[in-house]
């Protein structure tokens, strides 16, 4: 509250016209139309329900689902498998991943708090806060499911998230799966950043704070009809990502556009966590080393990603007691999930093994 009070009154108000609800040309019914969309190409049976969570005294609802079986598989792992998505993402991104996944695993997913059809409240701008709301959300949802120990999966934003979870509630944590993180790395320094011309230093640093996705709620009525078309245009491959398993490769656009068009929450924790430049304030590589030594992780990247694929080998050397894998998957980039989906769902059920392997005889389905 009190950097809100210290930023200057013009960005103040830009800030407060950029997420007036009345831009948007979005509602909840239509998200949830096209999130059903999305949901409809999976083949396990599932329950979905909002689980109502309780942070600093607050109530919040989280949009959950969960696989059901009417007959467990016999090589099911006994530690859920929890998917986490990243920025600008909802849990029906992973519709390629659940059914592949649900032959080991029991599967939840969830839209983060602030994002999708989940509660959308005040994230703070104090970095530290607004990653602790982060945190306390997901495990106030642990507790409220009753989930004792679980597989953590999280890409890109929702890596950093479930990373954060793991310092501060390790013990609730049996396994780490980090696809494609974002936030480890630090801020590079010398010419790099300073090659960029100082007008364009000034204006970053001025906007930050801002809703990244404004302009879809500025466009109004247009935006259902301009932006989809406008993204399949400069990200065709979004569609060819989901054409094998959607009716039509536009779903995947009208989704995300319904995801970021609603009042902004997450979007705005996000920008709170993050320099101009799109680094995280407080670097994860910085604290990876204080993670508890009997977390195992695997790390999975893309070929063509932005993110440091470098990060998951500097962790191995900073957690030289621990079981820690990296894998860089080839024809694909920072959506690795859904790009090649094949092998990486071929690494997360090797989770399992390892677990089953490494397990105390007590803890073998023997």
């Amino acid at each position: 509250m009190a950097e809100d009070l210290e930023q200057p009154s013009k960005r103040r108000l830009l800030r407060k016209w950029f997420s007036l609800p009345s831009f948007r040309a979005s509602s909840a019914e239509k998200l949830d139309y096209y999130e059903k969309m999305m949901l409809s190409s999976l083949h396990t049976p599932f329950l979905q329900y909002m689980v109502p969570i309780k942070v600093d005294g607050e109530v919040y609802n989280i949009n959950t689902i969960e696989t059901v079986f009417v007959d467990e598989p016999s090589v099911m792992c006994k530690y859920p498998l929890v998917l986490v998505h990243g920025f600008g993402g909802g849990m029906g991104v992973f519709v390629k991943n659940i059914d592949s996944l649900s032959s080991r695993y029991k599967v939840y997913a969830f839209d983060s708090l602030g994002c999708g059809k989940s509660s959308r409240p005040r994230f703070p701008t104090d970095p530290e806060e607004a990653e602790r709301l982060f945190v306390d959300s997901i495990e106030a949802w642990r507790e409220a499911m009753g989930l004792e120990q679980v597989i953590l999966l999280g890409h890109s934003f929702g890596g950093f998230q479930v990373t954060s979870y793991c310092l501060r509630f390790p013990h609730r944590v049996k396994y780490l799966v980090l696809a494609d993180p974002w936030g480890f790395p630090e801020l590079p320094k010398g010419p790099l950043l300073r090659q960029n011309p100082l007008w364009l230093r000034v204006m970053s640093e001025w906007l930050r704070g801002f809703s990244p996705f404004a302009l879809l709620r500025v466009l109004g009525p247009l935006g259902p009809r301009v932006m989809p078309r406008v993204m399949s245009r400069i990200r065709p491959d979004m569609g060819r990502k989901y054409s094998d398993v959607l009716e039509s490769g536009d779903i995947i656009y009208h989704y995300i556009y319904h995801l970021n068009s609603q009042t902004p929450s997450g979007e705005l924790g996000f920008a709170a966590l993050t320099t101009p430049n799109g680094f995280a304030l407080r670097p994860m590589i910085h604290r990876i080393e204080n993670l508890h030594p009997d977390i195992p992780m695997t790390f999975i990247y893309g070929e063509n990603s932005m993110m440091d694929t470098t990060i998951g080998e500097r962790t191995k050397e900073l957690r030289p007691q621990s079981f820690v894998e990296s894998h860089v998957l080839t024809n694909c980039g920072h959506h690795v999930f859904c790009e090649n989906h094949f092998d990486f769902n071929r690494y997360v059920l090797n989770v399992a093994e390892y677990l089953n392997e490494n397990a105390p005889l007590s803890d073998c389905d023997l």
